[in-house]
């Protein structure tokens, strides 16, 4: 028995935007999540503060970076794939067709 193989795009395609759309969400959260500490401000003084806000920041910044690249490598791959198939499906339609 043959191995079959299927590849249904659309599902690839909705797979990417829903990847997106929880990318954004989660961009949002990280951002409502800035603010709160920004916040800190109105009862936390010296300059200690300051070093907490960017402490966070940084943080924040480098998971936003990660997520992006790690969504943009996914969305990546998904495209190699609907790609690699429809190559495929193409060679077998030719070969069908001699």
């Amino acid at each position: 028995m043959a191995n079959q193989q299927k590849f249904d795009f659309d599902k690839a395609n909705a797979l990417k935007t829903k990847l997106n759309q929880e990318q954004q969400k989660l961009e949002n959260d990280l951002k409502g999540m800035m603010r709160q500490v920004e916040d800190v401000r109105q009862w936390w003084s010296g300059g200690s503060e300051e070093a907490f806000i960017n402490n966070f920041r940084t943080t924040k910044d480098k998971i936003v970076k990660s997520l992006n690249e790690c969504i943009m490598g996914y969305n990546k791959l998904v495209d190699q794939v609907a790609k690699a198939k429809q190559d495929a499906d193409a060679d077998i339609a030719r070969q069908l067709n001699v």
